[in-house]
């Protein structure tokens, strides 16, 4: 239970992030694909994270 709550936590937080950046993004013109990839780069971050927890806690 509490790895689930530990996820929502952190894809809520994802989604913030993704949000409050979007409208600065769109006013960076040309860099704005450089950002979009640091920001599909953090979820698999956060996932890989999160696979490595569920083993530390089966163990």
């Amino acid at each position: 239970m509490h790895l689930i709550i530990t996820i929502v936590y952190v894809l809520l937080l994802v989604m913030l992030f993704v949000f409050y950046y979007r409208p600065h993004l769109a006013s960076m013109g040309n860099s704005i694909m450089r950002k979009h990839v640091m920001l599909f780069l953090i979820p698999t971050e956060v996932i890989a994270n999160v696979e490595s927890i569920q083993r530390y806690l089966k163990s």
